[in-house]
């Protein structure tokens, strides 16, 4: 692999957040991350723990492990979010990606908006959210 294609891969985020996303998907996820050191793989919430027992096995400890939070719409209540992102974690994730309540911001409760964000940020502080 060359140099361009190695900083190439480093910028990437694979995922599979389907609702149609199978063990499959997530296998083949792992895979192409492994043989190129992809910098992320995202999968949903059910397959975090099952990525992260097949990372390993490819043989990279680079490729970070994500996952989303409030996914698709961002409608889940903060403590719902906050127990998402302790799950995640502890199922292997190091990375999260959150959706921001898109019904608050349109009616303009920033106030909530913040505040969700600060918890998440809060539940996943040794981690990089994004």
């Amino acid at each position: 692999m060359n140099e361009t294609t190695r900083r190439f891969a480093r910028l990437v985020d694979l995922s599979a957040v389907q609702a149609t996303s199978t063990e499959a998907d997530v296998r083949a996820c792992a895979e192409l991350a492994a043989r190129y050191n992809i910098i992320s793989v995202h999968v949903l919430p059910c397959w975090t723990r099952f990525l992260s027992t097949l990372l390993p096995q490819q043989g990279t400890g680079e490729v970070m492990i994500g996952g989303p939070v409030g996914f698709p719409g961002g409608g889940h209540t903060t403590d719902t979010k906050v127990q998402e992102v302790r799950q995640l974690i502890a199922d292997g994730a190091r990375e999260v990606d959150m959706v921001v309540n898109i019904g608050k911001v349109l009616s303009g409760d920033y106030d909530y908006v913040r505040e969700d964000l600060r918890r998440v940020v809060e539940a996943a502080a040794r981690y990089r959210p994004k």
